[in-house]
């Protein structure tokens, strides 16, 4: 198996090949630094890329083709992780407390293209999920000021915009947070933002 690992941090990149190159089945190469990693990956072809959200989201092509992507998690909040689910395609996230047992069963699973994740990230995604399927009933103009929430508009831009009342506009945000089930207007701020993304997908 030919794994390429690329971080931000080269102390990482090369403790992380050091650990890797231990392993009997496992090729383990690391691109030169973060800026050399589509060369690298056109060279190597590897079958796995291990990555953090730095090289993620600054250095890793569109494509990957053929490489899974496993993202190391170095403390990233809802919002990356849901981006890099989505919008990157990672095919799991390990750990920074992941130990080498975890770690040699998760670079197996996603090799044989099985989704890797902790368990609070899949009990996340699944409430998230329910969230979006609830949203997706919404009349157009509800889905409208759903949508231009997301875009972080104020609710008097939003009622010029739809050329109503910003009190009717600050009723209907209320209706949207019981149909959504946010508990606050951020909460529904944010889900506006993941439904773009995953409503992006499908179109």
């Amino acid at each position: 198996m030919d794994i390429l690992v690329c971080f931000g941090n080269r102390l990482i990149t090369d403790g992380m090949r050091c650990i890797l190159a231990s392993e009997p089945d496992i090729t383990v190469r690391s691109a030169g630094d973060a800026a050399a990693l589509s060369e690298a990956l056109r060279e190597e072809n590897p079958d796995i890329l291990l990555v953090d959200f730095f090289v993620l989201e600054n250095y890793l092509p569109g494509n990957s083709g053929k490489t899974k992507v496993l993202l190391l998690d170095t403390g990233l909040n809802e919002q990356q992780i849901n981006h890099a689910l989505i919008i990157r395609n990672v095919t799991g996230i390990i750990d920074m407390n992941t130990d080498m047992c975890l770690l040699r069963k998760a670079i197996a699973a996603v090799k044989n293209g099985q989704v890797w994740l902790r368990r609070d990230i899949i009990k996340h995604l699944i409430s998230q999920l329910s969230d979006l399927v609830k949203v997706s009933t919404l009349d157009e103009s509800e889905m409208s000021i759903f949508r231009m929430l997301g875009e972080g508009l104020d609710d008097g831009v939003i009622a010029k915009k739809l050329g109503t009342k910003e009190k009717k506009v600050k009723g209907q945000i209320e209706t949207l947070k019981k149909i959504s089930n946010a508990q606050s207007r951020w909460e529904l701020v944010d889900l506006s933002r993941h439904f773009s993304e995953f409503d992006a997908l499908t179109h």
